[in-house]
């Protein structure tokens, strides 16, 4: 049993486990393992544990929409976009977080067109959902759609730009890839101290 004053992250992974315990063959018991590993750091271990709940059941869209997007975050676009674009195309009513990793994909071929129809799916109610907006309209020109999408992230959290590097690299995003937010992130307007770094090199 897991104390607790444990670290939450500990906690969760020690549910997980608790739970494949009770039902080893539950797709949910490692999809909340793969979880509890990718927030503790331990990126192998998520995907193992992700394509265990995938092998267990291949019919789960979210499972597939995750994975595909934890996949994205590391670049590997040859994996992860054929799960997410599976996923959306077998389930019209995914939530629209998962389209930052078509987003991610598409953003840094240079198809900022597409890249920016995927990030208006995404929704404003989130941060990446404009963040997304606001890299991509930046980048074609859109600077008053660019403007707007940074207001909603400054409303949201009024200080992003000074910690969105701590941000990105909890969520294990791969360094290539934070480097491309913060620099489009700086090309669309936010302040901070991430953004002033990068306007300096």
């Amino acid at each position: 049993v897991v104390p607790l004053d444990a670290d939450l992250r500990e906690r969760a992974l020690a549910l997980a486990d608790h739970a494949l315990e009770l039902t080893p063959n539950s797709s949910w018991g490692h999809y909340a393992r793969a979880l509890a590993y990718w927030f503790l750091y331990d990126v192998d271990s998520s995907l193992s544990s992700f394509e265990a709940a995938r092998l267990l059941n291949p019919n789960d869209t979210a499972i597939a929409a995750d994975l595909g997007q934890r996949y994205a975050m590391l670049g590997d676009w040859e994996r992860a976009v054929p799960l997410l674009e599976e996923s959306y195309a077998r389930n019209s009513a995914q939530p629209g977080g998962y389209r930052i990793g078509l987003f991610l994909y598409h953003y840094t071929h240079g198809r900022y067109e597409t890249a920016l129809l995927q990030a208006r799916k995404m929704g404003s109610q989130v941060t990446y959902g404009s963040v997304a907006v606001a890299m991509a309209a930046a980048k074609l020109g859109h600077t008053d759609e660019a403007a707007k999408a940074i207001k909603r992230i400054l409303a949201l959290d009024p200080h992003y730009g000074d910690h969105l590097i701590e941000d990105l690299e909890k969520r294990s995003l791969r360094p290539e890839l934070i480097r491309m937010v913060v620099d489009g992130l700086r090309d669309a307007g936010l302040p901070g101290l991430d953004t002033e770094q990068a306007r300096k090199r």
